[in-house]
């Protein structure tokens, strides 16, 4: 991820609606977890700021790795000390450590996710649960993705494919950012801030948004989030969020 990236993040912290909403739904698949679970590994692929850790908080011990030192000094700074730098394509955990494993946005950035995936199903303990989100509908890729430097976005069909390559089973998935698809298409597609005259890409996250817009889209996040919860999926949007599991045997 670029810097410029990086530093809005950060500058925005965990009360943005979209990032808000991710967190929701990541809430919402911990909370399914039997209640006497208490004493869980969790890795948080892709750290960025550390916004992942509360969410965990009260599960067990969450632990972090980002290729990024900038997101290593970020969040050591936010006090979060069980992280380190590495690559998501080579993980440098023993085998069957973990329960949980986050992707939240990391596999769009990889050149080879399926080695990704790999490593994910071999650093989780049989029965583990892989929960992740990542950019959907392929036709959308735009100067948002530049910006973020994805290489790719998915359909779910092919993100079935690849995680069976890896022996993850997806045991549920949607789209989400299903309400605002249509106007964010239309942006991304018409209203490119392509980085012409050597202005620099930036991502929508750099856009002014009018307070009551951005509650306006909160409101709907929030429907949709609560509607995920209830096991209610969409059949397109911005995003795609998951939880695979690895085979018992």
């Amino acid at each position: 991820m670029k810097c410029d990236e990086f530093v809005k993040m950060n500058e925005q912290g965990a009360g943005h609606w979209w990032y808000k909403a991710r967190r929701e739904l990541l809430s919402g698949q911990i909370e399914r977890l039997p209640r006497g679970l208490k004493n869980l590994k969790i890795l948080d692929l892709a750290s960025a700021c550390g916004d992942n850790f509360s969410a965990c908080s009260g599960y067990g011990e969450t632990y972090g790795i980002d290729i990024s030192l900038q997101s290593v000094r970020y969040c050591k700074e936010k006090n979060i000390k069980t992280i380190v730098q590495g690559d998501a394509q080579t993980l440098p955990f023993k085998s069957g450590s973990y329960d949980i494993v986050l992707a939240l946005d990391v596999f769009e950035h990889l050149k080879d996710d399926v080695a990704c995936l790999k490593e994910i199903t071999r650093v989780l303990k049989k029965g583990g649960r892989l929960i992740f989100n990542t950019p959907a509908c392929k036709s959308l890729y735009s100067y948002h993705d530049r910006a973020f430097e994805h290489v790719r976005r998915y359909g779910a069909g092919e993100l079935r494919k690849k995680a069976a390559l890896a022996e993850l089973k997806i045991v549920f998935m949607t789209h989400w950012s299903f309400f605002i698809f249509p106007a964010i298409y239309v942006v991304r597609k018409f209203f490119s801030r392509s980085g012409k005259n050597g202005e620099k890409i930036l991502s929508d996250f750099y856009r002014e948004i009018n307070p009551a817009l951005e509650k306006f889209l909160s409101i709907l996040l929030k429907i949709e989030t609560i509607s995920i919860k209830k096991n209610i999926t969409f059949p397109f949007g911005v995003s795609l969020f998951g939880v695979a599991q690895k085979n018992l045997s």
